[in-house]
């Protein structure tokens, strides 16, 4: 068996967490208003004018739609790689990236571009993981609803 080197979400949480601890909020290696624009692009349904038609218009591997929230990170994640630092530049925007989807999780507001089907087994496993936790938001919203009804 040929020997697999340690996941992505390790190397990058390791990493994150080193690059992180050090830096200080004016040492980012993001500009705010950069940081906020990719945010913005990776997470359109946060702003106002966003709609599920917007949305819509904006081989052998296994990857995910174009479009979707983790095409639009995966093309911030390589912008931030070549201009803005590399691997800690990589690390800072994972950190944002992580932490918009555990306020999503927290409270109960679902993912863009998900429609609360269960993962299609035809996309890769992250895009996979992100439909389960789009569909497990949903049937929380739904399951608070229907006590809230009792």
């Amino acid at each position: 068996q040929p020997h697999l080197p340690k996941g992505l979400s390790s190397v990058v949480n390791a990493t994150a967490s080193a690059a992180l601890s050090s830096a200080g909020d004016d040492d980012s290696s993001i500009p705010s208003k950069t940081m906020d624009a990719m945010m913005a692009y990776i997470f359109p349904d946060s702003m106002e004018s966003w709609s599920e038609e917007k949305a819509e218009e904006s081989a052998t591997f296994k990857t995910a739609p174009e479009k979707s929230l983790l095409f639009r990170f995966a093309v911030c994640l390589a912008l931030v790689n070549r201009n803005f630092g590399g691997l800690r530049a990589v690390a800072h925007l994972w950190h944002e990236f992580i932490t918009e989807m555990r306020y999503r999780w927290d409270n109960k507001v679902t993912l863009p571009g998900f429609s609360g089907q269960a993962p299609d087994m035809n996309y890769c496993l992250f895009y996979q993981k992100l439909q389960m936790l789009d569909y497990c938001i949903r049937k929380g919203v739904l399951s608070r609803a229907r006590e809230e009804k009792k």
